[in-house]
């Protein structure tokens, strides 16, 4: 995944319903969002007392030990065949799952010079669940952060003419198993 995704919802009850929470904890969200890059805010879905909870992270893992966010651009995504091996997300794996809702991503296609943008999105619009990880850290004394990755595989026969990964895309059932 070369690191764009979208969440084109514009009614932000309909997003809610859709995650299972209340729509109050989509307040900081702006919708809709068609470029959300590195580093930009963004809800993920985790679990909180067997419930749903929506929270705002931005995007590019920063650990909890980290001195500082340098390598937060570096860790938009974490590569599922390493999890539990890479000490940047062996930890999160085991006790900070989230899921990162959208309803596209994007790769390019074309020459350096050149690229162009293919959107890969569901046929009827709907949304897409990527498995996540998240991370809080300190970026001051008093003030914490959270911060997330979105889990990457091989690509699959519709993803792979243009790229050799996509993010781990889950089916509806599977959400809680993997929270």
């Amino acid at each position: 995944m070369c690191g764009r995704f979208t969440l084109s919802f514009k009614e932000k009850q309909l997003l809610a319903d859709k995650l299972g929470i209340p729509v109050e904890e989509l307040d900081e969200l702006d919708l809709p969002r068609f470029n959300i890059a590195p580093t930009d805010k963004h809800v993920i879905v985790r679990l909180q007392r067997e419930d749903h909870h929506a929270a705002i992270a931005k995007w590019g893992l920063v650990n909890t030990w980290a001195k500082d966010a340098k390598r937060a651009a570096a860790q938009i995504n974490a590569r599922a065949e390493t999890l539990q091996k890479t000490p940047a997300f062996r930890d999160a794996f085991a006790k900070r799952r989230c899921v990162v809702p959208a309803d596209g991503y994007y790769e390019w296609t074309g020459p350096k010079e050149n690229r162009q943008p293919v959107w890969y999105h569901r046929g009827d619009g709907g949304l897409m669940f990527f498995a996540g990880l998240y991370e809080s850290w300190h970026t001051t004394q008093d003030t914490w952060q959270r911060t997330f990755t979105i889990i990457t595989t091989d690509a699959n026969d519709i993803t792979a003419p243009i790229h050799n990964r996509m993010p781990v895309i889950l089916p509806e059932e599977a959400v809680d198993e993997w929270l």
